[in-house]
C-alpha cells in the first residue's frame, strides 16, 4: 500500500505492508515514510521545462514552415487538408483558409494533380515526385511536387505531407535558352549565307563575267551583312559585360540626331515594310553628343519590336523632342500591347510576354534588357506605357550632361 499526503507545506510519500502470522492473520503493519518535497519540485520543474521546450520547438517549426518559399500541405487519412502554409495557398491559387478542411483532390481541377495524389489518398506507403503544370489566374506555374505518406507509431496511416516548389523561372529560363540558341543560330546563319552566296558567285563566275555594276552591288551587300554580324556580336558582348557587372564603354561623338533617326527608320522599312514609320523630329534639337552606335542599336531594337508586335501593320511613330533633362525619344506602335502585370518584367533579361497572339514571333528576350542598360549607361532613363490590344510606347531620355550634350 502506498499513498502521498501533504501537510505542513511538505509532501510525504508512504509505503506499507501488512504483517501476518503463520496462519496468515494480519498482526500489524510495517511501513516507510519519506519526505519527497524536493523531488516533486524537481519533477514539476523538469515537466514545465519539457513543455516550454516543446512549445518553443512547435513555434519555431510553425514559423519556419509558414515563412518557407515552398508550399507545404499536411493531409489527413480521410484526404482533407489539415495544414497549409501561405506559400501553398499562393502556389495553388487559393487562400489558406479555403484550403483547410478541403479534400486535397478537389483543390485543383487539373487531371495531373489528381493523378499525382491518387496513390497517396488510397493509403499506399509511397513517395511521389513529379513536375506539375498548374494554371493560375496570373500565369502557368511549373511545380516540383514531392509527397510522402506518414504512419503512426503503431503503423496506422496518418496521411501524407506534400511539398511544392515553384520551378517556373527555371523552366522558363531553360526554354528561353533553347529559344535564344535557335534565334542566334538563325540570325548568324542569315548574313553568313548571304556572304557565302556573294563570294561563291564571284569565285565561280569571275569578276569580269559578273560585271562591275553587279560586283559593286555585291560588295555593298557584303558590307551590309558584315555590319549586321558586327552589330549582333556587339549586342551579345554588351549583354555579357552587363551580366559580368562590367561598365559599358561609351564612345561619345557629335552627330545629327535627325539623320540617325531617319537612317534607322529607313532601314526598318526596307527590312520589313509591314508598318509605315512616321518620323517626328522637333526643330529644337539637331546635334547630340553621345555614343551614336549605342543609340542606333537602341532605336533599331525598339523599331524592330514595334514592327514585330504589330502583326496587322499600322503606323509606328518615332518622336524626338527636347525636354528639361536633355533629348527625349519615343517609339509608339499600334500593335498587340502588353498586359499591365507584365510591364515591370519587360526590361529583365530573357523575359518575353507569351500568349496565343504572340506565337511564332521570335526573339531572345535580351533586346529591351540591353536597351535599358545602354540608355542608363548614358545617364538616361527608359519607360514604357501600354494598353493591351492598342499598342505600346517606349520612351527614353539622353541627358545633356556628363559629356553627353545636345545642341540646337
Amino acid at each position: 500500500v502506498s499513498y502521498t499526503a501533504e501537510w505542513a507545506g511538505r509532501v510525504h510519500e508512504s509505503q506499507g505492508e501488512p504483517m501476518r502470522d503463520a496462519e496468515g492473520t494480519v498482526t500489524g503493519v510495517i511501513g516507510v515514510a519519506m519526505d519527497v518535497t524536493e523531488r516533486r519540485g524537481l519533477e514539476r520543474e523538469l515537466e514545465q521545462r519539457r513543455l516550454r521546450d516543446q512549445q518553443e520547438r512547435e513555434i519555431r517549426f510553425d514559423t519556419i514552415v509558414r515563412s518557407m518559399d515552398e508550399g507545404v500541405l499536411v493531409v489527413k487519412p480521410d484526404g482533407s487538408i489539415h495544414f497549409a502554409n501561405e506559400a501553398a495557398g499562393r502556389l495553388l491559387d487559393q487562400p489558406v483558409e479555403v484550403l483547410l478542411g478541403k479534400p486535397a483532390a478537389q483543390v485543383r481541377g487539373e487531371e495531373e494533380w489528381r493523378r499525382f495524389l491518387t496513390p497517396l489518398l488510397e493509403g499506399a506507403k509511397v513517395t511521389r515526385r513529379e513536375e506539375l503544370a498548374l494554371h493560375t489566374t496570373a500565369r502557368l506555374l511549373h511545380l516540383r511536387a514531392q509527397a510522402e505518406t506518414v504512419s503512426l507509431p503503431n503503423g496506422d496511416p496518418a496521411g501524407f505531407v506534400c511539398v511544392l516548389t515553384d520551378v517556373t523561372d527555371f523552366h522558363d529560363m531553360s526554354r528561353l535558352k533553347n529559344d535564344m540558341i535557335g534565334f542566334v543560330s538563325h540570325e548568324l546563319r542569315r548574313p553568313l549565307s548571304a556572304l557565302k552566296g556573294y563570294a561563291l558567285t564571284l569565285l565561280q563566275q569571275g569578276v569580269e563575267k559578273v560585271g562591275p555594276e553587279t560586283v559593286n552591288e555585291f560588295l555593298r551587300e557584303i558590307n551590309n551583312e558584315a555590319d549586321r554580324l558586327n552589330q549582333l556580336t556587339a549586342q551579345f558582348l554588351d549583354v555579357a559585360k552587363i551580366e559580368a557587372g562590367l561598365a559599358i564603354e561609351l564612345s561619345p561623338q557629335s552627330f545629327d540626331v535627325h539623320a540617325l533617326v531617319r537612317q534607322v527608320a529607313a532601314t526598318q522599312e526596307t527590312a520589313s515594310g509591314r508598318c509605315a514609320i512616321e518620323v517626328q523630329c522637333a526643330e529644337g534639337v539637331h546635334e547630340l553628343r553621345a555614343d551614336r552606335d549605342k543609340l542606333l542599336l537602341v532605336l533599331s531594337n525598339l523599331l524592330s519590336n514595334a514592327d514585330k508586335y504589330s502583326p496587322q501593320g499600322g503606323t509606328v511613330q518615332v518622336r524626338v523632342t527636347p525636354n528639361h533633362a536633355g533629348v527625349g525619344f519615343a517609339v509608339a506602335d499600334q500593335g498587340l500591347g502588353i498586359p499591365q502585370e507584365q510591364l515591370r518584367y519587360l526590361f529583365s533579361a530573357f523575359h518575353r510576354v507569351r500568349d496565343a497572339s504572340r506565337e511564332g514571333i521570335s526573339g531572345t528576350g535580351l533586346g529591351l534588357y540591353l536597351c535599358r542598360h545602354l540608355v542608363e549607361a548614358h545617364g538616361g532613363t527608359m519607360e514604357v506605357e501600354s494598353t493591351l490590344g492598342q499598342g505600346s510606347t517606349f520612351s527614353f531620355t539622353i541627358p545633356a550632361s556628363a559629356g553627353v550634350e545636345a545642341r540646337v
